[in-house]
């Protein structure tokens, strides 16, 4: 569940419309999985493409991936530019 992080003493300028939008928002929190397929079908209806967003875990384990990879890139590139002179001897596979 999602909780305010700023309180606010500003009055709502339309009730009916935030009592919508909170009732919406409990829903879609309440069900999210149902509301997800519904919003990609409604998506698909209309011709645009539903992308879900990664996890916070998900884009972390993304990240680490890509930093792997460009390290890897990188050692590679320094040992086609000096040689394979540039590891230590013992150093076979690199290790990230």
């Amino acid at each position: 569940m999602v909780a305010k992080t700023v309180e606010t003493d500003e009055t709502v300028k339309n009730p009916r419309n935030a009592a919508y939008a909170s009732a919406a928002k409990q829903l879609r929190q309440a069900h999210p999985h149902e509301f997800r397929d519904l919003y990609a079908k409604a998506c698909a209806e209309v011709g645009i493409e539903f992308v879900t967003r990664m996890s916070a875990d998900e884009r972390a384990a993304r990240d680490a991936e890509v930093a792997k990879t460009k390290a890897a890139e990188k050692v590679a590139e320094l040992v086609a530019k000096y040689g394979q002179d540039i590891l230590d001897v013992a150093f076979t596979e690199p290790a990230f």
